[in-house]
């Protein structure tokens, strides 16, 4: 800022009206719109800082930190009204420390995953639960949630799992044991197909005829080099991003090819662990 304070931009948000949330190490959440020239902060009395997760529904911005010790909470923000609300750690029940890596919000339910575990809210019966690897989530930390109207598929840094949402507890599909061990960074259920982004490469899951399937049975490609270390996967308008170590891979769901439209220099090769598109601008959120 103009008085020379610098913070780190940790995780970034793109609403459906355009709408572009960023929160920052310091516990700042930034806001602007397609309209704006700059990005303003929001003045409310969220209690986190170290902001390591978004996800924002109809109404409300969730807001998860790495620091729990000091954050001490899930704050869920009123975009409107911006009147926040906090659940603390150490009052509610049911509610394990720890640390905020992803969050998914579905139908007054809240998913939010931690260090080998998920904390799940319902907001219609007002309780929260720990969901433990006894429920069948992976070990490690949970870098990706993404659901449908019957399952969560659950991505960590040593694996996957998919949770159905009437038992909450672990439906196994068969493809578990492949991705042991394997880093789950991205997970994005798009028209009947679960794309899997790994530090292997890009994987795709057919929900319908069930089978996993490898970058050359979806397309043509207009690149020798292979996809390794899949970090962000994001659809739009019938186009799919793929943020990978070679750069930014687009397929185009019509035509069936993937073209590299930038390669990973054009960000001088950092770790990129979120990204957002619109119609002009792809926004990409890096490690440092």
């Amino acid at each position: 800022d103009n008085l020379g304070r610098r913070s780190t931009i940790t995780t970034i948000f793109f609403g459906n009206h355009g709408n572009i949330f960023f929160g920052s190490s310091d516990g700042n959440i930034f806001y602007g719109t397609t309209t704006m020239q700059t990005f303003s902060p929001i003045v409310s009395d969220i209690i986190n800082n170290d902001i390591e997760s978004l996800f924002t529904d109809e109404s409300h911005l969730w807001i998860g930190s790495k620091d729990y010790i000091t954050s001490k909470s899930i704050t869920k923000l009123n975009k409107q009204s911006l009147v926040s609300e906090s659940y603390l750690f150490e009052e509610t029940i049911n509610m394990t420390p720890t640390s905020i890596f992803s969050m998914y919000a579905f139908k007054n339910e809240l998913w939010a995953g931690g260090e080998s575990l998920i904390l799940y809210l319902n907001e219609k019966e007002q309780f929260w639960r720990t969901l433990g690897q006894e429920r069948g989530v992976p070990n490690g930390k949970i870098y990706a949630l993404h659901g449908n109207e019957t399952h969560v598929w659950v991505g960590s840094s040593k694996g996957i799992s998919r949770i159905e949402r009437a038992t909450l507890s672990e439906d196994p599909i068969g493809i578990e044991e492949y991705f042991s061990n394997m880093v789950i960074y991205d997970i994005e259920i798009i028209n009947g197909y679960t794309w899997i982004g790994t530090n292997m490469g890009l994987y795709i899951f057919s929900n319908n005829d069930p089978k996993l399937l490898s970058l050359n049975d979806i397309g043509r490609k207009n690149f020798p080099e292979n996809m390794n270390k899949v970090t962000c996967i994001q659809e739009y308008n019938d186009l799919i991003y793929i943020i990978s170590d070679i750069g930014i891979v687009k397929f185009n769901m019509q035509e069936q090819n993937l073209k590299l439209i930038f390669t990973s220099g054009i960000y001088y090769d950092k770790a990129i662990y979120a990204m957002n598109v619109n119609e002009k601008f792809i926004f990409l959120g890096t490690g440092d």
